[in-house]
């Protein structure tokens, strides 16, 4: 998965992007008038939306309206992009919706305006871009199956877990030596066990059994690997997988540290190893 997918932008050029027979809206940020404009040096920051559906595309920028109506549509994977052959007026024009990087300079035949849409400014949740990768799911269930332990944990914010005053992304300074104590077995009957304090006199012990799955969802506008973890009809927790080798899994998601103040996103790595009888 490509890490820079999480901060890019969509470019709509004089456009839009659609599946058949929806309508997919992209809410803008700004918009350039690349009439008055043309070197995108002023932003405007006033409401603009464009709106596809299947033969029309609607472009609203402040307080004008403009609409096209659409002749052919050509995607192009490579660039990530859809081109539209569009009529307004009885003219034919051309509009471009595309995905780039932040600082990519992006053109269009008729320079005539430009909207930028954050990837979450994106409905339906589940569009996607021509070209985006799918996940081999049959592959990734069959490697997930085995028996994992603590690696290694960073959290997304600090936060002070331990009540020492000192709050902190790091999980050295943050957990006991109990609360790293985690060990989590995946059978292929998609079962398991997440056991905690079980290597350390010490500690307290737990063992929850769960039910796994692995999905293919779209996180803005990507194929994102999931990984759905049922203990109970209440508590199912949520992780997108960022890795999973035969050496070992890093998740992304919401973890619990006993109280509900103390959820906070964070980032585990999980070795794979043998089970030892």
């Amino acid at each position: 998965m490509r890490s820079f997918i999480l901060h890019c932008i969509l470019v709509v050029i004089l456009s839009t992007s659609l599946s058949a027979q929806t309508t997919t809206v992209f809410g803008g940020y700004k918009w350039y008038d690349l009439v008055k404009d043309p070197n995108y040096s002023k932003e405007n920051k006033s409401r603009s939306e464009v709106v596809v559906s299947a033969d029309s595309i609607k472009v609203i920028m402040n307080d004008q309206t403009l609409y096209y109506s659409i002749k052919t549509v050509t995607e192009v994977p490579k660039e990530f992009k859809t081109d539209y052959t569009v009529e307004r007026n009885g003219k034919p024009e051309l509009i471009i919706i595309g995905k780039s990087s932040i600082g990519s300079s992006i053109s269009d035949n008729y320079k005539t305006w430009m909207v930028v849409s954050k990837l979450e400014g994106i409905s339906p949740l589940g569009y996607l871009f021509p070209g985006e990768p799918r996940i081999d799911l049959e592959a990734e269930r069959t490697k997930l199956p085995g028996f994992y332990k603590f690696a290694t944990m960073s959290f997304s914010r600090k936060i002070d877990i331990n009540r020492d005053g000192i709050a902190s992304t790091s999980y050295g300074d943050e957990l006991s030596a109990c609360q790293q104590d985690i060990q989590i077995e995946f059978l292929s009957d998609n079962t398991g066990i997440w056991w905690e304090g079980q290597t350390k006199e010490s500690c307290k012990k737990s063992e929850t059994k769960f039910k796994w799955k692995l999905e293919d969802v779209v996180v803005k506008t990507e194929h994102v690997l999931t990984l759905i973890l049922k203990m109970d009809e209440f508590d199912i927790n949520t992780y997108s997988v960022k890795e999973l080798t035969k050496g070992g899994m890093e998740i992304v998601g919401e973890f619990n540290f006993g109280t509900e103040d103390t959820t906070v996103e964070a980032r585990l790595f999980l070795w794979k190893m043998k089970k030892k009888k």
